[in-house]
């Protein structure tokens, strides 16, 4: 299982190192593929220290990229110098789908792996997204879904979820090739009234669970998990 967690600017670094060790002593840790998401400054100091091959670190946002310019240069000397596996894309309030793009095509070049994070409202613009990259670079792509869910006192049941993450997944799979669907990983909110986790990733098709900081997160929370699929962690 996939638990992908992009942790906040606003938590400590305390904070995270304790989190991360709580997750290592769990007798569950190995059984979890863990990816943490962390600002720039949180991944120079924190990657080093935890060396599991079930435990890899990657950056929550990536510069504007503009080809051939110092900005380029920039963004991609941070995340090579972080010693980044991947990083989080996908700001579509604030960003064209062209920069997204853009940015999908460097961080490939720089051979990290780019996660493209979307929400119901940005799957019109998923094609464009996408544009000029070939079916070996989108072998393995990793889509991050995010729902109004997570921020809402609403409490949908485990059905209407589910009905709800399989739409979403049906939207974004047109856009992939029939050789390539079966590669993708689909990483979807991770919501605290789900029923049955690991069933319930077996009904919407998904690898993983992406985790928000919001309160009801804890290391017991994460670690509880023991699924054969991978989860990317957003704290």
């Amino acid at each position: 299982m996939i638990a992908v967690v992009n942790w906040s600017p606003y938590n400590s670094l305390e904070k995270l190192e304790n989190l991360l060790n709580n997750l290592i002593e769990d007798p569950k840790f190995s059984a979890i593929d863990y990816r943490i998401a962390l600002p720039y400054h949180f991944l120079l100091e924190i990657a080093g220290k935890f060396t599991y091959p079930n435990l890899t670190f990657g950056l929550s946002s990536m510069n504007s990229v503009s080809p051939g310019t110092f900005t380029e240069d920039v963004a991609i000397d941070m995340l090579k110098k972080a010693k980044a596996h991947f990083v989080l894309i996908g700001t579509f309030q604030s960003e064209s789908a062209e920069t997204i793009n853009k940015k999908i095509i460097q961080t490939l070049s720089a051979e990290i792996t780019p996660y493209l994070c979307i929400g119901d409202k940005d799957i019109p613009l998923v094609k464009e997204v996408l544009k000029n990259l070939t079916a070996k670079q989108l072998k393995g792509f990793t889509l991050l879904y995010e729902s109004e869910w997570q921020q809402s006192t609403f409490k949908p049941s485990t059905k209407e979820i589910v009905d709800a993450y399989v739409k979403l997944k049906k939207k974004t799979s047109r856009f992939f090739g029939k050789t390539t669907i079966p590669t993708i990983n689909h990483i979807f909110p991770y919501l605290p009234y789900i029923e049955n986790e690991k069933s319930f990733l077996g009904k919407v098709g998904g690898q993983g669970f992406y985790f928000s900081v919001d309160g009801f997160i804890t290391a017991e929370k994460l670690a509880k998990f023991a699924a054969p699929s991978k989860i990317l962690l957003n704290l």
